[in-house]
């Protein structure tokens, strides 16, 4: 019987970089979200600074030049990096600029999203939010 439970469950369940109570709630809060600027500047600044490496983490298998726990390791802190974000803004205010793609396909509240920015992608200019993942559509 135990062995069956401990097969239900994968890593993303459990271990150090499972979600917690507190994580699950603040992901609802981001994924009711969608479309709303992140009111820290720094943390969009932050996601335009890195989005090269938050890309190699996103990146399918094969690709992105990291292994799988690497990879695993950088989606989460990535994804609860805009999750807090994205739950701290208090006004939801939507952008009105052409947009470019920051992160794509990071799961929030069992859903697709992708984290964008307001087009042309500039520290201390730009505006980041997420959207529903293309992927999804």
């Amino acid at each position: 019987m135990l062995s069956l439970l401990a097969a239900s469950c994968t890593s993303r369940d459990v271990g150090p970089y499972a979600p917690t109570a507190e994580d699950k709630n603040l992901e609802k809060i981001a994924a009711s979200k969608p479309m709303c600027v992140i009111d820290n500047q720094a943390r969009c600044d932050h996601l335009i600074e890195n989005r090269l490496l938050f890309g190699r983490f996103f990146a399918p298998e094969t690709l992105g030049g990291l292994d799988e726990s690497e990879k695993f390791r950088g989606r989460r802190i990535t994804t609860k990096f805009v999750v807090e974000a994205l739950a701290a803004t208090n006004q939801c205010v939507a952008p009105s600029e052409p947009t470019v793609t920051i992160v794509r396909g990071m799961i929030i509240d069992g859903r697709r999203f992708d984290a964008k920015g307001t087009s042309p992608l500039v520290e201390q200019q730009s505006s980041c939010f997420i959207t529903p993942s293309a992927e999804d559509s």
